[in-house]
């Protein structure tokens, strides 16, 4: 029988009828045997009337009934991909030519792709979740090249210390400290604590944006005590929000798993491997467009072709921030390029790409047809600038209050923005 994800090792569920019997009798034979078993003696009914035995047969009936649909109910498990064929795949599992279905909705994944199961006995509240978690917090935001980073790279990191820290330290039965420090292995649950630990300092809180725009253009320092619990009640606040609405945001779960239920099965580390060629293929990879030949990050050839027309640059330039537009660049950077176009269905990417045409053709046509004044401020500027293109500076139409001040808003003038960045503010 051909085999289905078995290169891969995915969790699927088997269909018992077809599964291999058991030893024994099955619970429906034994129900209908049961059954029969408790047949009513025609001696035992009066004229239709049924007496107490008769009533104490029938409520064993409904219960061995009421089991039986329980059994039923459950008899999907869990099994390993490398042992499953697609005869053993539930009819939902299966398109009309009787081959498995695509992967395609989020319940595909997170009841084809992640166990369902839960060991109680698993850890939590370790030291590992406590150092990791708080590795990366808000002070990546304010360097002057902000680091982004995505909740896969701190997963993946997070993985290869956790093991390492588990192999490298001391074990528990070694003295008190160690128990404390290395208590077991990396477990799932450490896992995915961390990941949000991690993912949510990376990211960093909206609301400090507030108190670093007074701090750096009207020398304003808020007081710790409001600063602090305004944070934190703004985060809290999110939450809130995402446990309201997690019938949307959050179910069903599914999220690549590094934690197999089976160390041994060789499916599972088919992918591992898998995993590995191409961490190191990128590893290796990324040291050129980052380092040895940044020029690789973005090639196009529009712009080499004419490197002094400003008009190519604004249209097929984009390699540095607020270049251009980029159309028809070509780009070998990993980091540029990202993930974001290999898991979207195919009817999201399509109102995506509507959208990039759409966005394309307003910001061209704004800038050549001079819409506002466009060509006098930079193509894709993101301050606020003079008429004359010059950046404005909005503390000096502020008085000692920081109120409006229109005399001097008058000798300024007003602001504007450049025409690619009008569309933020409709």
């Amino acid at each position: 029988m051909p085999k289905s994800f078995s290169h891969l090792g995915f969790p699927l569920r088997l269909r018992q009828a077809t599964a291999a019997p058991a030893a024994g009798p099955s619970l429906e034979s034994s129900t209908s045997a049961a059954e029969n078993k408790l047949d009513l003696d025609p001696a035992t009914e009066k004229d239709g009337q049924k007496g107490p035995a008769e009533s104490l047969i029938e409520t064993e009936k409904r219960v061995l009934r009421q089991a039986n649909a329980h059994a039923s109910a459950e008899r999907h498990v869990q099994v390993d991909a490398a042992f499953v064929d697609v005869d053993d795949l539930d009819p939902e599992f299966l398109d009309p030519d009787g081959k498995e279905r695509v992967i395609q909705t989020a319940h595909d994944y997170s009841t084809r792709l992640i166990s369902l199961e839960d060991d109680q006995t698993l850890p939590v509240h370790m030291r590992r979740l406590t150092c990791f978690g708080a590795i990366l917090a808000e002070i990546l935001t304010f360097r002057p090249q902000v680091y982004e980073v995505s909740s896969l790279f701190l997963q993946i990191i997070a993985y290869i210390i956790g093991t390492a820290w588990h192999r490298i330290l001391p074990k528990a039965e070694q003295g008190r400290i160690w128990a404390v420090l290395n208590p077991g292995p990396f477990n799932i649950k450490e896992h995915v604590c961390i990941t949000v630990m991690a993912s949510t300092g990376s990211s960093g809180a909206l609301a400090i944006s507030t108190f670093a725009v007074e701090k750096l253009y009207y020398n304003i320092t808020p007081s710790y005590g409001i600063a602090i619990s305004t944070l934190i009640v703004s985060q809290f606040f999110g939450y809130g929000l995402g446990g309201l609405y997690r019938s949307i945001l959050v179910y069903p779960t599914f999220a690549p798993s590094f934690h197999p239920r089976e160390k041994d099965l060789r499916s599972q580390w088919r992918r591992y491997k898998f995993f590995w060629i191409v961490f190191a293929c990128i590893f290796v990879w990324e040291w050129f467009p980052e380092i040895i030949a940044p020029t690789v990050t973005g090639i196009s050839i529009f712009c080499l072709v004419d490197r002094t027309n400003p008009d190519f640059t604004r249209i097929f330039g984009g390699t540095n921030a607020n270049e251009g537009l980029g159309l028809f660049s070509i780009g070998f950077d990993w980091l540029q390029i990202t993930s974001a176009t290999l898991y979207p269905p195919w009817a999201t990417m399509v109102s995506q790409g509507i959208g990039v045409v759409l966005c394309f053709t307003i910001v061209v046509w704004g800038y050549f047809t001079n819409v506002w004044n466009a060509k006098s401020l930079p193509f894709m500027g993101q301050s606020l600038f003079h008429e004359n293109g010059s950046v404005y500076n909005a503390s000096l139409i502020l008085d000692s209050k920081f109120d409006l001040n229109k005399t001097a808003l008058g000798e300024q003038g007003l602001p504007s923005y450049a025409w690619s960045n009008a569309g933020k503010f409709p």
